[in-house]
């Protein structure tokens, strides 16, 4: 009867590390959560010229390290695009802005809400590219209720 306890202890026990194991993501390279502390020291210090050079390397590199790679660079290319005189280097980095909305829905879902979000980007940002916009748009709301509507005929709007 011991035995049959202590193994069914231990099988039990087995499975939930196993489920434990599987549900939390542990990132396997160093070197990505090495490269990662280095773009989060520069994020943070608003050094947004570095941190995009470590958000690059980061996202060839491992791009489902961490969700907030996405909302990170988001941040950080808004803050390049204002801060960036040239327009050849500022359409270059919008197109970055959209591709991130479109990498994020390619490694972790969501894609109403980020849809949504790369409609309003692209309100914003290529204003001569409305029909991306709106494509965009009616997928997002399409996928979620329609109570997000009104945000997006307002980022639509204001462009008009």
């Amino acid at each position: 009867m011991y035995r049959l306890r202590a193994s069914l202890f231990f099988f039990c026990l087995l499975v939930y590390a196993t489920s434990y194991a599987i549900s939390v993501r542990v990132p396997a390279d160093t070197a990505c959560l090495e490269e990662y502390v280095y773009f989060d020291y520069n994020y943070k210090s608003e050094n947004y010229r570095d941190a995009a050079i470590n958000w690059r390397k980061l996202m060839l590199d491992c791009p489902t390290l961490y969700e907030s790679l996405y909302l990170n660079g988001e941040t950080l290319f808004k803050a390049l695009i204002e801060a960036e005189s040239s327009e050849d280097r500022k359409i270059q980095m919008i197109d970055t802005l959209i591709l991130i909305q479109d990498l994020r829905i390619k490694y972790y879902g969501k894609e109403g809400f980020v849809l949504g979000k790369k409609g309003v980007l692209l309100c914003k940002y290529k204003p001569k590219e409305l029909e991306l916009a709106y494509h965009a748009f009616e997928v997002s709301v399409g996928l979620r209720n329609q109570n997000q509507s009104f945000r997006y005929l307002t980022a639509i709007s204001e462009r008009w």
